[in-house]
């Protein structure tokens, strides 16, 4: 037991630990007496613990020692000595081998020395996180008191292992020119990485998460992330992080990105951050970094629609200090080799430009009724009289009808009659016109929204040498922050989760995190070191509106209770949420407010990780054999996100008699449907994750290294607890209660099923093996290569919604045949009708683990210059990744009057769903599969003067199924929306040329000195589909035939007319490449050429597959210029300057790709498969609307000590 080796300190020199350097740890604002009791009973629980634990952020090295025959040397003695005096000892086994583990990351001296040989003193090592290095040493025979010294190059090649890992150190990290403080930003920088818009302009808060990355094709859901061996990621999905790694509190960041080691994690794809330390002597930087608008350019975007700059500015001011910790008046840690602290807070100061988002509001004309401003000839069709006929005007029909019989109201003037007092009050949710757009005429408001986002980051981390032998740290991380949502909770503008324009009552989060870590290290004797870790991390998000009044009933007078759920009382005080879906033809005014529901009494969530690892590391022979033990607990709450008890209303102009015009349709209550759930019910999931491995690390001989284990994986299902788990099984469902609420569920709080999510796993095994062979024995050419299997879990986020199922809440949907009023909607009975609820709920026979096969070869080069040139081959598949479908899709032809393919006098879905009553069952499975094969190149040079550089390119391909059709899975199999075919990204830091007179002091520090580092991306664009955004039918030009006419008043533009069922949506034809042909570039130019597309026939299918083209490519330039001065002999001052995106290059939005068709019957027709198909959109679809970009510049001054 520790405890028991612990009092033992007669330990022998030559193989124990001494310390010299110290550790991390943050936190202000924690509770003192819930830290003081986690910290003393997880130290306790370090103490006492058996040999066997995990860490991720430190290192190994190894080697051979032999004489200059070639005959290993046993009993050598091996030191590795860091900067601050700690020195860890080892002696070579009988084979000559020796091996250090762990070694923090750090620099250090290695000495070698044997009675009857030179002592060997090698300097300058520097050791990077996840570092499997092979430091072999040839002795040379004479007296020991001689030395013979080598000063250690850093472009060292790895030679014991097989596993793809990148690293970024402490020297990149602080003078790479990066904007943000999130070291996440760093990760576009590495191989096989797609930044899917990751965007530091915005600042830093923790939704900062991994979410826009892409790594080696895999799903963000597939990546990990740790901090000091603790997680990072919350496992919620939401693309947050515990703790955010600041870029001046963190000293390594490396990123193991394929075929990693048994010991190295489950996941495919593992990031580890290690926090900076204390040492022998004090050192710090107290600093400021500020962006202000004034110094930037103006957006593209802001530049096409008139608007001015806006007024965002950054500033982060901040300091780190670290060092021996001296009690005054004793002698305690008097040698400064015992005790080390190391503090850093920021406080930072956000207010970010959104950008401009144009949208069209009503006007206050349109708010009493009056439209007559959309009469406008300039935009609008009109006759040889110069009357308007039609068209469009601010994306809306030009023309306002009468919504009692369809006519065309004289002068675009609603009546008083057809005005209700709620269709004001909610028109006046909408902010009024700010903008004018002389030359689209689609625009009448540009939202610009600066809202400030004031993080406040801690970190304090402590490292204590309890023995010689015996080392610990302990690290405490808080952030504080309070986020405002302008356009709705977790979205931003056009993100088409939110509304694009402000909402009214202004969401917002009180966001805080806190994380702890403990980790302890004992060398137990020479051949045996144990590693043990425990950490705690916990994130809050409550959200709410900052201005409840201005979307409260009561306070406005809106009149409306909304339904009513027998022996549910009101929920909400909050106006209904409003969307128009799009669907007025042509395009739409999209304005609206929609998004997370229940902020009026506050949406939260609340997330905490329990780990602990512990691994035991021997070294026998040539063999470095490791074991060890993982356990995670993972526990949620919250009160979900889509929970709209407030409402949901829908517009629609092409559902019954409406005015045409979505704010026509709000004065006037012609709704087309409505959505609302009975009640915002607390869900609480759990889960454990336990996990174990073996793992062997064969030096074979001088040259081949072999590495070989297994990990195995026990990740149990989320739970979720209060017996609030619903599922639906077809076995218990019974077609003889077609109107029962509860046919086909089978409920937790019955003991039907268990609380697991999904079946009951097993253990999964994950193989890992690996080589290094160093072909000429001189550390220059490497072979590696590997293979291994890793395990992933579906995000809690995916089974939220089950907690809010039937029975324990009822979200309906009810149908109408007309449109509607909010009056009509509170007399609706909720239950009324089959087909106003939906379930969402997960296969609980499903007993799958998401899992990834990597592999990849490697030839590593050194190939001079000090530069190292690696050129890889990398592959995975994935297999058991998360899917939801339709269990419930009415099935194909379902809905055609047998024996033909035309739809019959029944055309409501729900009427033809297998399980009645029940609308939509979506069910997650674990049946979605993946693959990605890619070339990476990567050049690195790391020195400490002149030019430091890592260059990387990749050239990939990933595929798989993102929207799944309901029938067969296998026909989206496609490019997926994360491939992008080339990826180019170079950085470097350079020490210029000095330009100052040797005679001239002042010259010399005025010209002199100065560094300038850059950071260039190129990136292959998004993937593109095309989408069929709707088909209408038109008769022909004079048409009277009675029966053609009714073809068209009868048409459904879906899946009913063309398949029999809704389910399957008409997908379009691709007739030719959709780019060829096409050359220009820019805003308001064609990007896919409009004829390459059509729709099929009816009972035809489009194409599931279509041709690759993407969006256009993008690039960027960003640069730094700084440099130090010296102030005295141990301080220096630091000034710099950036410009990202320095030569003002704009990004091209993606283009339009939702085609929308008329149908077109010929004069008589008498069926509707005599039509054809036209585009009714030529003028908008595959069309660049506008683009976004700018260049920032940034300022820093920083004391270092």
């Amino acid at each position: 037991m520790l405890r028991q080796v612990i009092k033992h300190v007669s330990v022998r020199k030559r193989w124990g630990l001494r310390r010299g350097n110290g550790s991390c740890a943050e936190g202000t604002g924690y509770d003192a007496a819930v830290i003081s009791t986690c910290a003393t009973v997880a130290f306790q629980g370090l103490l006492i613990a058996e040999p066997t634990a995990v860490a991720q952020t430190t290192a190994r090295i190894s080697g051979l020692v032999h004489d200059q025959s070639g005959a290993v040397i046993p009993n050598a003695s091996v030191i590795l000595r860091d900067e601050a005096g700690t020195e860890l000892r080892r002696v070579t086994e009988d084979s000559g081998f020796y091996s250090l583990d762990p070694v923090p990351p750090k620099t250090y001296t290695l000495e070698v020395s044997s009675p009857g040989f030179k002592t060997y003193r090698r300097t300058g090592i520097e050791v990077h996180a996840a570092d499997r290095l092979d430091l072999s040493v040839t002795l040379e025979v004479g007296d020991q008191r001689q030395q013979v010294e080598v000063t250690a190059t850093t472009e060292l090649v790895p030679t014991n292992t097989g596993a793809k890992v990148e690293v970024l150190t402490a020297t990149q990290i602080q003078n790479l020119s990066t904007m943000g403080r999130n070291a996440l930003e760093l990760l576009g920088l590495l191989a096989g990485v797609v930044d899917q818009g990751f965007d530091p302009s915005q600042g830093s808060s923790l939704n900062q998460g991994m979410a826009k990355y892409s790594i080696n094709g895999l799903s963000y859901d597939q990546n990990d992330y740790h901090i000091d061996g603790a997680r990072g990621i919350e496992p919620g999905g939401f693309s947050s992080v515990f703790v955010v790694p600041n870029m001046d509190m963190i000293q390594e960041f490396s990123a193991k990105t394929s075929n990693v080691e048994a010991d190295q994690g489950r996941s495919p794809v593992n990031i580890d951050v290690v926090t900076k330390s204390g040492g022998k002597d004090y050192h710090g930087s107290l600093y400021y970094y500020g962006r202000n608008a004034v110094f930037n350019a103006n957006d593209f975007s802001n530049n096409l629609a008139g608007v001015r700059k806006p007024g965002s500015k950054f500033n982060y001011p901040g300091f780190t200090i670290g060092g021996p910790v001296r009690i005054p008046g004793t002698n305690f840690n008097k040698n400064r080799d015992k005790l080390f602290f190391f503090v850093g807070m920021e406080w930072q100061r956000q207010l970010p430009d959104l950008g401009t988002t144009l949208a069209t509001v009503p006007s206050t004309k349109m708010r009493a009724g009056d439209f007559s401003e959309l009469l406008n000839p300039q935009f609008c069709q009109t006759d040889g009289t110069g009357n308007v006929t039609g068209g469009r005007y601010l994306n809306m029909p030009c023309l306002l009808h009468n919504p009692n019989d369809g006519s065309v109201l004289p002068g675009n003037i609603l009546p008083d009659s057809a005005i209700t007092r709620n269709g004001r009050i909610f028109l006046d949710l909408f902010p009024l016109p700010n903008h004018v757009d002389k030359e689209g005429g689609r625009y009448n408001f540009a939202a610009r929204n600066l809202y400030p986002l004031n993080p406040f980051v801690t970190t304090i981390k402590v490292d204590y040498d309890l023995s010689e032998r015996t080392r610990m740290f302990v690290r405490l991380s808080r952030q504080a922050e309070e986020q405002l949502w302008p356009y709705g909770l977790w979205g931003g503008p056009n993100s088409g989760w939110t509304s694009n324009i402000p909402e009214p009552g202004l969401a917002f989060g009180e966001n805080h995190s806190r994380a702890l870590a403990l980790n302890l290290v004992q060398v137990l004797n020479p051949k045996l070191t144990n590693e043990v870790q425990f950490s705690a991390q916990g994130l809050y998000y409550p959200n709410k509106y900052k201005f409840p009044e201005k979307v409260s009933k009561s306070a406005l007078g809106f009149n409306f209770k909304g339904m009513t759920f027998p022996g549910v009382p009101p929920q909400s005080d909050t106006v209904p949420q409003i969307t128009d879906q799009w669907s007025y033809y042509g395009g739409n005014p999209g304005a609206g407010r929609w998004g997370a529901g229940n902020l009026a009494s506050t949406l939260f969530y609340k997330s905490t990780e329990f780990e602990f690892f512990d691994n035991l590391s021997k070294v026998s022979g040539t063999h470095i054999l490791k074991f060890g033990f993982a356990l995670e607990r993972s526990r949620q709450h919250g009160n979900g996100g889509g929970n709209l008890t407030e409402g949901l209303l829908v517009t629609d102009s092409t559902w019954g008699l409406t005015t045409g015009n979505e704010f026509g349709d709000i004065l006037s209550e012609r709704y087309k449907a409505y959505s609302q759930i009975s009640r915002a019910p607390v869900v609480q999931i759990r889960s454990w994750n336990i996990e174990w491995f073996a793992q062997d690390s064969w030096k074979v001989s001088r040259r081949p290294t072999l590495n070989y284990g297994a990990r195995f994986s026990w990740m149990q299902p989320w739970q979720i607890l209060n017996g609030f788990l619903v599922t639906f099984d077809r076995k218990v469902y019974d077609p003889a209660q077609p109107t029962s609420f509860a046919n086909g569920l089978l409920l937790s709080s019955k003991g039907e099923i268990s609380n697991s999510t999904f079946g009951d796993t097993r253990p999964v095994i994950q193989p890992r093996v690996g080589f290094a062979w160093d072909i000429f024995g001189t550390g220059k050419s490497v072979l590696r290569s590997g293979f291994g299997t890793y395990v992933s879990r579906m995000d809690s986020n995916n089974v939220f919604p089950i907690g809010n199922a039937p029975p324990n809440t009822f979200t309906t949907n009810p149908t109408f045949g007309n449109s509607v009023s909010l009056a009509e909607i509170e007399r609706t009975d909720p239950f009324g009708s089959v087909g106003n609820i939906s379930l969402g709920l997960t296969n609980v026979h499903d007993n799958q683990t998401p899992q990834s096969y990597q592999w990849s070869l490697t030839w590593s080069q050194n190939i001079g210059l000090q530069t190292v040139l690696e050129t890889s081959y990398v592959g995975n598949v994935s297999r058991h990744q998360p899917r939801a479908r339709d269990i419930n899709a009415v099935p194909l032809g379902a809905m055609w009057l047998p024996g033909t393919q035309t739809l019959g006098p029944d055309t409501t879905s729900q009427h033809f769903r297998p399980f009645q009553p029940w609308g939509t069952i979506s069910a997650f499975d674990q049946s979605q599969n993946s693959n990605y094969n890619s070339l990476q190149v990567t050049a690195r040079r790391n020195v400490t003067k002149g030019l430091t550089l890592l260059t990387v390119y990749t050239w990939s391909k990933a595929l798989g199924v993102e929207s799944a059709d309901p029938f067969d899975s296998r026909l989206g199999y496609r490019l997926l929306s994360r491939d992008r075919a080339h990826n180019l990204a170079f950085s470097y830091i350079y020490q210029l040329p000095s330009l100052g007179a040797k005679s001239n002091r002042a010259a010399k520090g005025v010209l002199d000195g100065w560094r300038l580092s850059g950071i260039t991306h190129y990136t292959s664009g998004v993937p593109l589909t095309i989408f069929n955004g709707g088909i209408y039918c038109v008769n022909a030009p004079g048409e009277t035939n009675p029966a053609s006419l009714d073809l068209c008043t009868n048409f459904i533009g879906d899946g009913r007319f063309w398949y029999g069922t809704d389910a399957r949506g008409i997908l379009p034809l691709i007739l030719s490449n959709p780019q060829d042909g096409v050359s220009s570039t820019g805003v308001n130019k064609t990007w896919i050429n409009p004829a390459s597309v059509t729709i099929p026939a009816i009972g035809q299918y489009g194409n599931f597959a279509q041709p690759t083209y993407r969006s256009p490519a993008s690039n960027r330039w960003d640069l730094t210029l700084f440099k130090e001065f010296r102030l005295r002999e141990k301080a220096r001052l630091q000034f710099r300057w950036a410009a990202f995106n320095v030569f003002n290059r704009a990004r091209l939005d993606i283009p339009n790709t939702t085609a929308q068709f008329n149908w077109n019957l010929p004069l008589g027709a008498t069926t509707l498969s005599r039509g054809s198909a036209s585009l009714a959109n030529p003028d908008s679809f595959g069309k660049i609307t506008n683009k976004h970009g700018h260049r920032e510049m940034e300022y820093g001054i920083k004391i270092l000590f």
